[in-house]
């Protein structure tokens, strides 16, 4: 029996990585943070045209791209946070959540920055 996940969304990285997004995921991801679901774009825009791109601290195969921006009147000054994972096994780059930060978290190194790049 072979498992389907459906995909929801895919998107294509600052380095032409394509990154997809499950509807399971997705889902499980509104549980935890309602406030995605009216933030489509900012989850879009995070991963094609972030403002930096940073290592995960915990885990070698993640990445955090964040997109920084002065906020909606609920969330004013936070940054949209989406965490991508690539799996091995299925050569796949896949989010693994999105959620509103204050700020980026210590200890990750940073991989891309637009300041840089631009």
């Amino acid at each position: 029996m072979t498992f389907y996940r459906k995909i929801l969304y895919t998107f294509i990285d600052i380095d032409g990585k394509k990154i997809v997004w499950y509807k399971d995921v997705y889902e499980a991801i509104l549980k935890d943070h309602p406030e995605v679901n009216t933030h489509f774009d900012k989850i879009k825009k995070a991963i094609t045209g972030p403002h930096q791109i940073n290592q995960d601290v915990n885990y070698k195969n993640r990445r955090c791209y964040y997109l920084l921006f002065s906020g909606t009147d609920q969330y004013i000054n936070k940054s949209m946070k989406v965490v991508v994972s690539y799996n091995r096994l299925s050569r796949r780059y896949k989010i693994l959540t999105a959620y509103f930060v204050d700020r980026i978290k210590k200890g990750e190194k940073i991989i891309w920055t637009k300041l840089k790049n631009n």
